[in-house]
């Protein structure tokens, strides 16, 4: 993982990117405090449970908290390599959208057909544009 952390940490503030759990809309992240040598804390405890179940109990931290915040980082992973890879200066959405988790900060785009999408920003509001 530190290997991961030396690229990762330092790449458009990831370690700050928060998530918006959409069942209960308080915001988490599941990245702070990562740094090489520093490992997110689900990281730990996933490593304890693979190696290390029974030693201390480590079986407890095989838990929903840290099952949650690992989902979590993974949906920031991968919105991360979509934006990398897309081809448009829009903040394109994934179709289907995630019905859990969304980025606190970043436009979702639907496309509507012909070219023109919908933008929802952050704070509600809405415009349409064209690609």
């Amino acid at each position: 993982m530190d290997q991961y952390a030396e690229v990762l940490c330092a790449y458009n503030d990831l370690t700050a990117t928060q998530i918006s759990f959409q069942l209960n809309r308080k915001e988490y992240l599941p990245f702070d405090g990562w740094a090489e040598g520093n490992n997110p804390f689900w990281w730990k405890a996933y490593n304890k449970v693979k190696h290390q179940r029974l030693k201390d109990e480590n079986y407890k931290q095989g838990n929903l908290k840290n099952v949650f915040t690992s989902l979590a980082g993974l949906y920031v992973l991968n919105r991360f390599c979509f934006r990398m890879v897309k081809q448009s200066h829009l903040e394109l959405s994934p179709n289907p959208q995630s019905q859990l988790f969304a980025i606190v900060g970043w436009n979702v785009c639907v496309p509507i057909g012909g070219g023109y999408y919908r933008v929802i920003q952050d704070d509600g509001s809405m415009s349409v544009e064209y690609e």
